[in-house]
């Protein structure tokens, strides 16, 4: 995690959403963006990264740490820390 996390040093913070894809409502960037991130993108980027082997492992261990079963939604993106993420992420 130490390795990944130093790899973001300087990366631009972004306040707004990132991560739901071209198809979103909310949020067109792309689902894995390593030009600008908020804290929880940030997060999430650094856990797939570091529990991941591979591009195609990471990309899906990050829709499923961001997502309710890795479902691409809105409705199902682990938008609270409390409420979402830590429930939906006890896999981790």
């Amino acid at each position: 995690m130490e390795f990944y996390s130093e790899l973001f040093i300087g990366l631009k913070y972004y306040l707004k959403s990132v991560g739901d894809g071209e198809n979103s409502y909310y949020d067109t960037n792309p689902l894995v963006n390593f030009n600008k991130a908020n804290c929880m993108a940030y997060c999430e980027h650094v856990i797939a990264l570091s529990i991941s082997d591979s591009w195609e492992n990471f990309f899906n261990n990050l829709q499923n740490i961001r997502y309710k079963k890795g479902i691409i939604s809105i409705v199902t993106r682990n938008h609270y820390i409390m409420a979402d993420w830590l429930l939906n992420n006890s896999w981790l």
